[in-house]
């Protein structure tokens, strides 16, 4: 490959190429803890491009690429990623371990194409390794699918939440393990680290085919007199509703009656029973159209700091290099954040006060708002307070989309479903993060510099759009809030149900 002088010289780390390292309703049992465990594992390996921001400045200056190239290069491993419709074709038809298999394979393909052309053997263009970095992404996409999809059929819904937290956390963790490993062991040497990345990743999503599985839940006895308190029949009603998509309140339907108490067999009762829907049919519905602006605008508000990071650093007075603890403090709290709003969502359901797990997504989106509007202001140094409180509240975004999508649009095509809805981040990844911090970042740069800017003007108008469409995305976000509570309304009450049950 051929070497790369920045301009400038306290940008003289570049000759590093861009790598963004990669990354249900049964009982709760030691045995779907096994299992949980393993696919932590692969969550931690697959999921390790957030530590972009680690090694993506260096790379990118480096080959005097614009920051619009740059971050482009990231946007294709973040499409990758987050746009996975072929690889949930495997995992929903043919099941987690084939699914494994494919994943690892196209994670070891998108690293072995990188690493032919970053020794040279392939010309290198920005492009290019955009595209080997899509396939990547791809397999590390895989292996998240299989993670979740799979843990979403083994835990009780209860916990749907934290356990779809725990897993994602893994995923955003990985990029402080990968960050710190590329840092201290490999000591910035970036052949050696990738052979390691692509070998070790590799062999982890491949394992998920010998030790990830479905437990079939047990059958119970079918109790003749099982009976409970439910509110009146209004199956008709909810059904046509739910196909059109209808603002449905169910303060009157799913609040016990004092006055008239109608009693009815629990596994015959429609009104139990959660919304399913194919991706047809979820397109078809209002609620995706506005989950995917507020998640897009949520996802890439993120993006923006995440991929640019290293650049902000510069750009705010600070060295290159001083971004590597900032990659790694993010990956800690953006695994926070997602445990902790997976677990508050889940004990703090409560449908009757306009709790749901759409209002905590609305809080991470809000709060994703004010974090930008800060940056826009922040000295360099005081960066590792405030990307600590951003991660954590990325975190909760991330973690909410995939249990929202589960439980608005059904298990059953969960990895069909939420790849089309995680193009959102796909989106949000190019549109704000590469397009438009781009194109401001270029216009601020002072000649005779052609590839650095320096000085807060560099992201600061940036800054104020994103914290603007966060504010946007939380009003739209209220609006989703009012629309899907008779969703939380049929979990609330399945709770309720399978408590008495089991009393």
């Amino acid at each position: 490959m051929a070497s790369y002088h920045d301009e400038e010289e306290d940008d003289n780390v570049a000759t590093k190429l861009l790598v963004p390292t990669s990354g249900g309703s049964g009982t709760t049992n030691t045995e779907s803890l096994n299992k949980q465990s393993e696919n932590s594992v692969m969550m931690g390996s697959g999921g390790n491009q957030s530590s972009y921001g680690t090694t993506g400045y260096g790379t990118g200056k480096g080959s005097n690429n614009q920051e619009t190239e740059v971050t482009t290069i990231a946007a294709f491993a973040n499409l990758g990623t987050y746009f996975s419709l072929p690889i949930s074709l495997v995992n929903d038809f043919f099941g987690a371990r084939v699914c494994s298999i494919v994943s690892a394979f196209l994670f070891f393909a998108g690293y072995f194409l990188f690493l032919l052309l970053y020794t040279g053997i392939m010309p290198n263009h920005y492009l290019v390794a955009g595209l080997f970095f899509m396939i990547m992404g791809s397999g590390s996409a895989g292996g998240y699918l299989a993670s979740i999809s799979t843990n979403l059929k083994n835990f009780s819904e209860k916990n749907r939440g934290l356990v779809v937290g725990v897993l994602a956390s893994c995923f955003g963790l990985s990029s402080f393990v990968f960050s710190s490993i590329y840092t201290y062991v490999f000591s910035g040497e970036l052949e050696g680290y990738l052979y390691f990345t692509a070998i070790f990743g590799t062999v982890v999503i491949f394992s998920g085919c010998i030790f990830m599985n479905s437990i079939a839940k047990k059958e119970e006895p079918k109790k003749e007199a099982e009976k409970t308190l439910l509110p009146p029949p209004q199956e008709e009603i909810q059904d046509q509703q739910q196909e059109e998509g209808a603002v449905v309140t169910y303060e009157e339907a799913a609040e016990p009656q004092v006055e008239k108490k109608v009693y009815a067999d629990i596994s015959a009762n429609k009104s139990l029973e959660p919304p399913v829907n194919n991706p047809f049919g979820m397109l078809m519905t209002l609620d995706f159209y506005i989950m995917f602006i507020v998640y897009m605008i949520g996802s890439g508000c993120g993006l923006v700091i995440i991929n640019n990071l290293g650049a902000i650093v510069i750009a705010y007075g600070g060295y290159n290099g001083q971004q590597n603890l900032m990659v790694q403090l993010l990956s800690i709290f953006n695994c926070l954040g997602r445990i902790a709003f997976g677990f508050l969502s889940d004990k703090f359901l409560l449908p009757k006060y306009h709790l749901t797990r759409v209002t905590f997504f609305n809080i991470a989106v809000l709060m994703m708002g004010v974090m930008h509007f800060i940056f826009a202001w922040a000295p360099v140094n005081s960066l590792y307070f405030f990307i600590c409180v951003m991660g954590f509240f990325n975190g909760g975004i991330f973690s909410l989309a995939p249990s929202f999508c589960s439980e608005r649009f059904g298990a059953k095509y969960f990895g069909m479903n939420f790849s089309i809805m995680n193009l959102a981040a796909a989106c949000g990844s190019y549109g704000l993060a590469t397009f438009v911090t781009g194109q401001l970042y270029q216009i601020n740069i002072d000649a005779p510099r052609t590839t650095t800017c320096h000085g807060h003007d560099c992201f600061q108008l940036t800054f104020f759009i994103t914290s603007s469409l966060c504010g946007f995305a939380f009003i739209l976000g209220l609006f989703l809030q009012y629309r899907t509570r008779w969703v939380y309304w049929i979990f609330f009450r399945r709770r309720i149900t399978q408590s008495k049950k089991q009393v």
